[in-house]
Formats: structure tokens, C-alpha cells, sequence
């Protein structure tokens, strides 16, 4: 099981100039993607979810995918999601609202080695104090 933490940097992001439905989108896809960083999240399941109308839920989606050149992260024109592809063949498109599209999170791998480090760097730090602890001071 995969799980997502959201960034505090999400509280800055240019997604809040989508409004707070992009938010709640964005919120809700890195709860459900998995440990690749793929979901398969779309505007029906999400207008379920939130108790929305469909074409509310697919304005909402299209935010994700559309390009943002005041985001923060340049790659893929600033978009949240991409289709994602697997080998030969790819999952979703920007026209797919029905459940059949799969879709990756564009800043999944950043967010995963930004945690990894910091969990690393909490590992140590727990370490170098269980070490002092173990040390007797001189005397």
C-alpha cells in the first residue's frame, strides 16, 4: 500500500489560483496514487467523491492537466498530471473523462526523494543521539 504526503508547499502553489477545487483535486490524486506515482482518479469518480456535478468535477480535472507557467515546477509546461504511458501503450488523454484513464503525478519522484532524505536525515539524527547518550562524558 502507498500512501502520499501533501507538501506545505502546496499552501503557495499557483494551484491556489485555481481555486480550492483544484486544491481538493490535487489533495484527493496524491492520497490515491500509488507508489509510481500513477492514478487512476478522474472526474466521475471525483464528482462522486466530492458530491459535485460531473461537468464541475471535468472543469476541476482539466485544471490538473492544463499548463501552468506560473507554477513552480517547469516540467511538463507546469502541469499537476500527465497521461500516463507504460511501454507501447498510454492511459488517458486530456479529452478522457471516463474512468478508463490512468494518469501520472508530475512531481511524484521530486517529493519522493525530497521525504527520503528528510527521513534519512531524521534516521541519523535519532542515531547520533542514542550514540551520545551511550558515551559517558569525561571526567
Amino acid at each position: 500500500m502507498s500512501y502520499g504526503t501533501l507538501d506545505r508547499a502546496i499552501l503557495t502553489s499557483s494551484l491556489l489560483d485555481q481555486g480550492p477545487l483544484a486544491v481538493a483535486f490535487m489533495a484527493l490524486v496524491v492520497a490515491e496514487k500509488d507508489k509510481f506515482g500513477v492514478t487512476t482518479l478522474n472526474p466521475r469518480a471525483l464528482s462522486k467523491l466530492l458530491k459535485i456535478p460531473l461537468e464541475e468535477a471535468e472543469r476541476g480535472w482539466k485544471m490538473l492537466y492544463s499548463e501552468d507557467p506560473a507554477s513552480s515546477n517547469p516540467e511538463a509546461g507546469g502541469r499537476r498530471i500527465v497521461p500516463y504511458c507504460d511501454g507501447w501503450e498510454c492511459f488517458g488523454t486530456p479529452e478522457m473523462t471516463t474512468w478508463k484513464g490512468k494518469w501520472r503525478v508530475v512531481s511524484h519522484e521530486k517529493y519522493q526523494r525530497e521525504h527520503s532524505l528528510e527521513r534519512k536525515r531524521e534516521r541519523d539524527a535519532e542515531a547520533q543521539r542514542r550514540h551520545r547518550g551511550q558515551v559517558q562524558a569525561p571526567e
